[in-house]
């Protein structure tokens, strides 16, 4: 489907791309780009995070039982 929306674009002699000509679009598609990134980066942490708590709880656990049997 893009590719045909692309391909009309394309074709399309009065069609012009605003992302090249407005300076203000590109810094502003930037900055969503690194919003977008940092808010990745923070997820990523995140549930790097919560597997490692539950890797290590898991694992005292098992070694809990190991211990008291």
């Amino acid at each position: 489907m893009k590719i045909l929306k692309k391909n009309k674009k394309q074709n399309n002699l009065g069609f012009v791309d605003r992302r090249v000509n407005n300076p203000q679009l590109d810094a502003h598609a930037l900055a969503k780009g690194l919003k977008r990134r940092r808010e990745d980066r923070f997820n990523d942490l995140f549930y790097t995070g919560l597997v490692s708590v539950l890797i290590l709880v898991l694992s005292i656990f098992s070694i809990g039982s190991f211990y008291f049997n």
